[in-house]
């Protein structure tokens, strides 16, 4: 029953991010983005709030967090970085950014929450690249070097 419960309530996150996302998707083309800009950044976007979000059942409020943003980009994302592209932590963090900034002008957040996320990505990018050129070069991690 609880399960069943949780799946409700997953499905009905991923409706209301369904809306948000066809705002972003519309910012994106008013814009003047080509539609493969476009189509990473929805892809990017929707993978965060409807896979990696909506599974914790957290709304797309949650996703301003630093450390939502952080274990997305720097260890669900980074995991497949080799399949995803070498790119994919500084497009992630573009759409991110993008995403959380069409929220803001829609006032669908608050200006504080933007601003940890622009924090977020702007401390965390140089580890995440750190991370990524690690992955991609077979070395092995040090515990000790993102402090």
């Amino acid at each position: 029953m609880e399960r069943k419960q949780n799946r409700k309530s997953i499905e009905a996150i991923r409706m209301l991010n369904n809306t948000f996302l066809e705002f972003f998707q519309k910012d994106r083309e008013l814009a003047g983005l080509d539609q493969k800009s476009i189509t990473s950044c929805m892809d990017i976007a929707d993978e965060y709030l409807n896979v990696f979000l909506a599974e914790q059942e957290l709304e797309m409020a949650a996703g301003t967090s630093g450390v939502q943003i952080d274990s997305y980009i720097g260890d669900f994302l980074l995991g497949y970085s080799m399949i995803k592209g070498e790119d994919s932590a500084d497009q992630a963090a573009e759409s991110i950014q993008g995403f959380y900034a069409c929220m803001l002008e829609r006032n669908l957040i608050e200006k504080k929450a933007y601003d940890e996320v622009i924090d977020t990505i702007n401390e965390l990018s140089p580890q995440w690249i750190a991370k990524r050129e690690l992955f991609q070069g077979g070395g092995s991690l040090d515990p000790f070097s993102f402090l």
